[in-house]
């Protein structure tokens, strides 16, 4: 780690505080925007971390050299200046930094968000993907209204009345909820038009995944449209194919899991849509996705979409069944939520395949349904799907 900041007595307050972590971190502290060039210019670093305000070569100045030169370099700033804090600055500088922290930051908090970066990024083993995934700047947040939802039902005594209140607060989340539960999903007979029937009639579960993919999949244009349609269709799947499965027991994770399996394409399509587009024409001329976007990228949205799942802390078994919603049986090996996210994947994807590229789809899914002991797959196929 490279930590810059021109006051000493900082830097003296840092170095102390750091001192716990120094099995897993090498610190070394300049006083200079140059200097820290000129470190970084001599050996490698995994991370820069900055104040803003110093004289010549500020915060500012030193992140634009490292982005353009050292682009796998995880960045952070750290800034004490209220000024620096507003949001239109703060939005500014996460362009070219990963994290920024309002001083005063615990050495604790710091520690954790670096970490947090390396270890995400380190999840790209190849250089040309991992410099694409740091070069893509700041990284989406964990989606509020999800996050908020998750605070309350994570509690024994949370009631309906806070839920529902947590939902009506956002009214984008709010209509489209009561959007879902009034469509053909739910085959209800009769329209919902209270927030608080709807939370009562969709369940917790169910309605953590519906806000997700809400929030997660926001945003103008056709493709983020159809990725959001794609989520809840593979939701819509998740009761009936864990019944038929006998792993009832996975329905919850999966569901959260099939929600974020193209988080990876979506943050191509918004933050570079330029490649997004060319792997499109690349797929229009014949190749599957997967294949395109290595040849594009270096690397797939699946992977992609687990270093979103690994920044936003989510639980390691959720991360790896969206890096391996792709994965054949043979790369499995066993019937577990990885395996369960692949299968439902697979089985959407056979519901909409024609011509040549159907049969290997639907070979794959047998082989992904045999580790749950099912050879027949006409029952898993027959699963509801839904419109939303």
């Amino acid at each position: 780690m490279l930590l810059v900041d021109d006051e000493p007595a900082i830097v003296q307050s840092l170095r102390r505080a750091l001192f716990r972590h120094r099995e897993a971190w090498e610190v070394e502290f300049v006083t200079s925007g140059a200097r820290a060039l000129s470190a970084l210019s001599e050996r490698p670093f995994d991370a820069l971390i900055t104040d803003i305000r110093m004289p010549e070569l500020d915060g500012p100045g030193l992140l634009t050299e490292a982005v353009a030169r050292w682009p796998s370099l995880v960045r952070v700033v750290l800034t004490g200046d209220p000024g620096e804090a507003r949001p239109a600055r703060v939005e500014a500088l996460e362009r070219l930094a990963h994290h920024v922290l309002i001083k005063p930051v615990s050495v604790e908090a710091l520690f954790h968000r670096v970490e947090q970066s390396l270890r995400a990024r380190d999840r790209l083993v190849d250089p040309a993907l991992r410099a694409l995934v740091v070069g893509l700047g700041p990284l989406p947040a964990l989606p509020a209204t999800f996050e908020a939802v998750t605070r309350v039902t994570r509690r024994p005594d949370f009631t309906l009345a806070e839920l529902v209140e947590v939902v009506e607060a956002d009214r984008a989340v709010c209509s489209h909820v009561l959007r879902v539960v009034n469509s053909a999903w739910f085959g209800l007979g009769k329209p919902v038009s209270s927030m608080r029937e709807a939370v009562r009639l969709l369940g917790v579960r169910p309605l953590e995944s519906v806000v997700l993919a809400t929030e997660v999949f926001s945003g103008p244009g056709a493709a983020i449209e159809g990725l959001r349609q794609r989520a809840l269709r593979r939701l819509a799947t998740v009761p009936q194919l864990a019944r038929s499965l006998g792993v009832e027991a996975l329905r919850d994770e999966a569901a959260t899991a099939l929600v974020l399996a193209d988080v990876g394409e979506f943050l191509l399509w918004v933050k570079a849509p330029t490649s997004a587009a060319r792997i499109e024409r690349v797929m229009a001329g014949g190749r599957a996705r997967l294949e395109a976007e290595r040849v594009e990228l270096g690397g797939d949205h699946a992977v992609l979409g687990a270093v979103v799942l690994e920044l936003w802390g989510l639980p390691p078994r959720l991360v790896e069944a969206v890096a391996l919603h792709h994965a054949r049986a043979d790369e499995l090996g066993s019937p577990s939520l990885a395996a369960f996210v692949a299968l439902a994947c697979r089985l959407h994807d056979c519901s909409s395949a024609e011509g040549p590229v159907a049969a290997p789809l639907l070979d794959e899914a047998r082989a992904l349904a045999r580790l749950f002991a099912v050879d027949d797959l006409a029952p898993l196929l027959a699963t509801p799907t839904v419109e939303a």
